[in-house]
């Protein structure tokens, strides 16, 4: 009985935290998450190291990751345009960790991803 309490308790504190955490991820994580996107005066690999930081914050977060794999991707192209074409394991690992992160927003559960303005919530299909 007592057991059964506890993991009751357990579940509901779960329960109760993940919001708070999804609040942080949208109230702070998310726009510093797109301000690295868009500072054009930041160096790249200080804008990896920034967004990966904010991926493993908020790992569950879809537009948190899409950030992340747009950054991923931006790494890609850089690598690729520095070896003149030519892929390297660098290249390959930046390629694979978009996917995975890009995968993580189209896995969401549809209707979770919210417009910029949160005045509507889009099915993953209309995106």
């Amino acid at each position: 009985m007592i057991r059964t309490i506890l993991v009751m308790t357990l579940g509901l504190t779960t329960l109760a935290a993940s919001p708070v955490h999804a609040d942080a991820c949208d109230a702070e994580v998310l726009p510093d998450a797109l301000g690295v996107v868009l500072d054009s005066t930041q160096m790249l690999v200080a804008k990896a190291r920034d967004m990966d930081a904010y991926v493993q914050a908020c790992p569950d977060h879809p537009w948190v990751n899409m950030l992340g794999a747009n950054t991923n991707m931006v790494l890609f192209r850089a690598l690729l345009q520095a070896n003149k074409g030519v892929f390297n394991q660098d290249a390959v690992n930046q390629l694979a960790q978009a996917f995975a992160r890009s995968q993580r927003f189209y896995d969401s559960p549809p209707g979770c991803v919210k417009t910029g303005t949160g005045s509507r919530r889009l099915p993953v299909s209309e995106i």
